[in-house]
């Protein structure tokens, strides 16, 4: 049986080095009727002549954005262009991640198998740590307003080793049927980076679609090497101010108007307070987040964020 077209899309910024990586990953995989398309956010970095130079060996498309308008554009514009190509599946994969040789084949065999399936994603572990989880499940709790990661820094046991559905996939790796835009759109990007993929797996659980973690698909991941500088460290500037305020916009765009939204507003709040206590957060760049979500400030901020475009 014929493989269905599958448009492969990373989305680069500042990181040539880890893109190509990934690339010569997705080259050793089983699975053969595939593309690759690397959209490039506006690099300043000297990552588009890297990119240019290796396309030469490596065999992919570039997609050169005007402008560093977030994780969420630079995603639709591969999503756009895949579809215009044929693509009947295609696979957000963040650029700092490798993959095991049968994942994509695992991937579309779990959306071919399972009815009304919308997105697949697979078991995701450090790529510095093999044997320990990032990613093996999540749940989109509205109650609290967040989305969790199953398994997060704990030795993989294989205790979930199951294919099963759940509510939540990172936006690190997901494989998503074609025709599932149809009915969703694409990302939202209003959210410019952070919190667009819970937003879109909301959006695809109200559709009736499936979202389906399959842990026979393995992705290691380099967790957060653009931004938050590693696990139990200080998030980034960046990382902070959107995580902050883009949760804020989710909550407030999805839950309706009323006491409800009282408990996860302050749920959220209390967590960052933690954060800041811990030292993980500043109170400045949790304050900012805040007070531009009350000011209905979206998409790409104006302020200086240390590390930002």
């Amino acid at each position: 049986m014929t493989e269905p077209c599958v448009g492969i899309i990373l989305v680069n910024y500042r990181g040539a080095g880890d893109t190509i990586e990934c690339i010569q990953s997705l080259r050793k995989m089983e699975y053969c009727n595939y593309f690759i398309v690397v959209v490039d956010n506006h690099s300043k970095d000297g990552s588009l002549k890297r990119l240019y130079e290796e396309r030469r060996k490596w065999d992919f498309e570039i997609i050169e954005m005007d402008d560093n308008r977030g994780f969420a554009a630079g995603n639709n514009a591969g999503i756009r262009h895949a579809l215009n190509k044929g693509a009947e599946y295609v696979l957000l994969l963040n650029n700092d991640t490798l993959v095991d040789p049968k994942c994509l084949t695992h991937l579309i065999r779990a959306h071919e198998e399972t009815k009304r399936c919308g997105i697949t994603i697979g078991k995701i572990c450090y790529a510095d740590e093999r044997n320990k989880l990032w990613y093996a499940g999540g749940a989109l709790d509205l109650k609290k307003g967040k989305a969790s990661q199953r398994g997060l820094g704990k030795i993989d046991d294989h205790r979930w080793d199951a294919r099963e559905e759940v509510s939540f996939a990172t936006g690190c790796c997901m494989c998503i049927r074609g025709k599932l835009f149809e009915k969703t759109g694409l990302l939202d990007e209003d959210y410019f980076l952070y919190e667009e993929d819970v937003e879109f797996c909301h959006r695809v659980s109200r559709s009736k679609a499936k979202i389906i973690y399959e842990p026979a698909a393995v992705i290691f991941h380099k967790v957060s090497a653009s931004t938050s500088g590693g696990r139990g460290k200080k998030m980034s500037p960046v990382t902070q101010y959107y995580m902050v305020r883009n949760r804020y916009i989710f909550l407030k765009r999805t839950i309706p108007q009323g006491r409800r939204r009282l408990y996860p507003y302050g749920y959220c709040l209390a967590m960052y307070l933690y954060y800041w206590l811990r030292g993980f957060m500043d109170m400045k760049y949790i304050l900012w987040g805040i007070y531009d979500f009350s000011r209905g400030v979206t998409g790409k901020s104006k302020r200086r964020l240390r590390g930002s475009a």
